[in-house]
């Protein structure tokens, strides 16, 4: 407990300014060394994960990529332009939660969610609380919508269908259930009309491959344990995509 302790406010405080990662791992070491921890049983801790690591070290590039892509912006564009509403982002949040992990959704669209409240005359704490609020309620359809998902499915043999029928009907009543809460508790309001930011050429085209690899991304995600082929080796194809 202290060592965790130690690791978890070492990675907090950061110290010294040194990079996060450093703290906990000289905990680790330290618990080794110390003989608190067996090379034997961390051994078989870390094999158990080898498969929900390599899909986090696959997806969140994949996140970023699509990012640099402009799809996340692009995706926004439509949604608000169509509507006052502030709907179309609650929906873009549970989409990226769901089928990109909840990391991806609260790293790339907070930021997103910022600037366009900025742009729409909008709370900008209460915008930016969507992707926050939906890393908890869209993160149970998939497997890879939560890294704890990954790590049940490894155990359990528990298939993205399997998932889709048990959690994904719960997941869809809790995300409409919160986007009731969330409307009638923080009162989002309507967006400012004019202003609004034209699609480009640029933006279709982000469109266009980031959606197709997106539904791609999905596809396999749903259909590839069938076949054998593991969520990371997925999105790591669509890295290299």
């Amino acid at each position: 407990m202290i060592l965790l302790l130690v690791g978890v406010a070492g990675a907090v405080a950061r110290p010294f300014r040194l990079p996060a990662w450093v703290t906990p791992v000289a905990a680790a070491a330290v618990a080794l060394v110390a003989g608190a921890a067996g090379v034997g049983a961390s051994e078989a801790a870390l094999r158990s994960l080898a498969s929900p690591i390599a899909f986090l070290l696959a997806a969140v590039p994949l996140s970023v990529l699509l990012d640099d892509l402009g799809f996340f912006e692009a995706a926004a564009t439509v949604l608000t332009s169509r509507t006052r509403s502030v709907g179309g982002l609650w929906i873009l949040a549970a989409g990226v939660t769901t089928v990109l992990n909840l990391d991806a959704a609260v790293v790339l669209l907070t930021p997103l969610y910022i600037r366009i409240a900025r742009q729409k005359g909008l709370d900008p704490l209460t915008v930016a609380a969507m992707p926050l609020v939906l890393s908890w309620l869209a993160s149970s359809a998939l497997p890879v919508s939560n890294l704890t998902n990954l790590i049940a499915a490894s155990e359990t043999g528990a298939t993205s269908t399997d998932f889709l029928v048990h959690l994904g009907p719960p997941s869809l009543a809790a995300v409409v259930v919160g986007w009731l809460c969330y409307r009638w508790g923080l009162r989002p309001g309507a967006m400012r009309a004019g202003g609004d930011r034209q699609l480009t050429a640029g933006d279709r085209r982000a469109l266009a491959v980031g959606g197709g690899v997106v539904l791609a991304v999905l596809a396999g995600f749903v259909a590839g344990r069938a076949v054998g082929i593991a969520e990371w080796e997925v999105a790591l194809a669509a890295d290299a995509v």
